[in-house]
């Protein structure tokens, strides 16, 4: 699981993409022949920003939401994506900051699902956090364009029963 870094209330900080989205994710690369490659690790000894990340694989990035990180992490998805390497980011929708618009509006390999409703993220001990996300969150995939099914499926909050079919066109032409 890929971690966020806020102000929820956990004691340090750390809170976990919960398993339901997780989920979808994986099986979002599955379909598409994809291994699956955490960049962001919750091992602090590992930094995603100074690394190369790996081809053939659906590198998920759900970064530090702490002022001053979620730019880094943008810009790092951006410089990847520009050697070919296929992404998904989930980062709140601060829509009028210059990283959003530098790394990924003005991004013709970044596609964007506005997710629905607010996600309640994970504490390390496996335990749903009492309240969601208080920022609305969008979903960037970079190199890969989503199908009207797919976009549905993903940026809906969690609902029970998904056996929706996950299709996309992997853009490996850019």
């Amino acid at each position: 699981m890929d971690t966020y870094y806020g102000s929820l209330g956990s004691s340090d900080g750390i809170v976990l993409t919960p398993s339901w989205f997780m989920g979808r994710i994986e099986a979002l690369g599955t379909h598409n022949g994809l291994d699956f490659n955490d960049p962001c690790p919750l091992d602090p000894q590992e930094d995603g920003l100074l690394s190369e990340w790996p081809q053939g694989c659906l590198n998920y990035v759900n970064p530090p939401y702490a002022r001053g990180h979620i730019a880094k992490w943008v810009a790092k998805c951006a410089e990847e994506a520009e050697k070919g390497k296929i992404i998904a980011l989930l980062i709140p929708a601060y829509t009028d900051t210059i990283y959003f618009h530098d790394h990924i509006l003005d991004n013709d390999r970044a596609d964007m699902i506005h997710m629905k409703g607010r996600m309640k993220f994970v504490q390390k001990d496996g335990t749903e956090h009492k309240q969601a996300l208080p920022q609305p969150l969008v979903l960037v995939m970079f190199n890969m364009r989503l199908t009207k099914n797919t976009r549905m499926v993903m940026k809906h909050a969690k609902f029970e029963g998904f056996a929706g079919t996950l299709r996309s066109d992997v853009q490996s032409n850019w």
